[in-house]
Protein backbone atom coordinates (compact mmCIF):
# COMPACT_ATOMS: atom_id res chain seq x y z
CA UNK A 1 0.00 0.00 0.00
CA UNK A 2 1.32 3.67 -0.75
CA UNK A 3 0.17 7.04 0.78
CA UNK A 4 1.25 10.25 -0.78
CA UNK A 5 3.54 12.82 1.05
CA UNK A 6 0.69 15.56 0.76
CA UNK A 7 -1.95 13.58 2.18
CA UNK A 8 0.74 12.52 5.30
CA UNK A 9 1.33 16.16 5.86
CA UNK A 10 -2.47 16.37 6.46
CA UNK A 11 -2.22 14.10 9.82
CA UNK A 12 -1.67 15.27 13.59
CA UNK A 13 0.45 11.96 14.42
CA UNK A 14 2.53 9.92 12.44
CA UNK A 15 3.78 6.80 14.81
CA UNK A 16 6.88 5.73 13.04
CA UNK A 17 8.65 6.68 9.80
CA UNK A 18 11.13 4.21 8.32
CA UNK A 19 13.93 4.85 5.87
CA UNK A 20 14.94 1.99 4.44
CA UNK A 21 18.42 1.72 3.05
CA UNK A 22 18.74 -0.53 0.20
CA UNK A 23 22.34 -1.24 -2.52
CA UNK A 24 24.06 1.88 -3.24
CA UNK A 25 22.50 3.94 -0.27
CA UNK A 26 19.36 4.22 -2.20
CA UNK A 27 16.54 5.40 0.65
CA UNK A 28 13.03 4.53 0.08
CA UNK A 29 10.44 5.84 2.85
CA UNK A 30 7.55 3.94 4.86
CA UNK A 31 5.32 4.82 7.90
CA UNK A 32 3.57 2.94 10.09
CA UNK A 33 -0.12 3.89 11.72
CA UNK A 34 -2.58 1.98 13.48
CA UNK A 35 -0.26 -1.33 12.86
CA UNK A 36 -0.47 -0.66 9.27
CA UNK A 37 2.78 -0.09 7.07
CA UNK A 38 3.03 1.97 4.04
CA UNK A 39 5.58 3.06 1.59
CA UNK A 40 5.77 6.94 0.90
CA UNK A 41 5.27 8.15 -2.80
CA UNK A 42 5.48 11.40 -4.33
CA UNK A 43 2.93 13.31 -5.96
CA UNK A 44 3.56 11.05 -9.62
CA UNK A 45 2.84 7.88 -7.89
CA UNK A 46 6.31 7.18 -8.22
CA UNK A 47 8.38 5.64 -4.67
CA UNK A 48 9.19 8.59 -3.11
CA UNK A 49 13.28 7.66 -2.90
CA UNK A 50 16.38 9.21 -2.33
CA UNK A 51 20.46 8.53 -2.20
CA UNK A 52 20.72 11.42 0.45
CA UNK A 53 18.57 10.38 4.02
CA UNK A 54 18.78 13.72 5.16
CA UNK A 55 17.10 15.12 2.56
CA UNK A 56 14.71 12.81 3.25
CA UNK A 57 14.18 13.29 6.94
CA UNK A 58 13.87 17.16 5.99
CA UNK A 59 10.46 16.64 4.66
CA UNK A 60 9.70 15.50 7.94
CA UNK A 61 10.86 18.75 9.67
CA UNK A 62 6.90 20.01 10.05
CA UNK A 63 5.32 16.89 11.00
CA UNK A 64 5.00 15.27 14.81
CA UNK A 65 6.93 12.04 14.11
CA UNK A 66 6.61 9.44 17.10
CA UNK A 67 9.77 7.85 15.79
CA UNK A 68 12.02 7.80 12.93
CA UNK A 69 14.67 4.35 12.17
CA UNK A 70 17.00 3.62 9.72
CA UNK A 71 16.26 -0.12 8.86
CA UNK A 72 19.66 -1.43 6.40
CA UNK A 73 18.56 -4.18 4.35
CA UNK A 74 21.69 -6.13 2.54
CA UNK A 75 21.72 -9.59 0.66
CA UNK A 76 24.85 -9.85 2.00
Amino acid sequence: MRIKLSELRRLKYIEKVILHCHDKSLYLVSVKMCNEASYLSDERGGFLKSFNKLSLQSKFKEMTVGEMVLRHQSPY
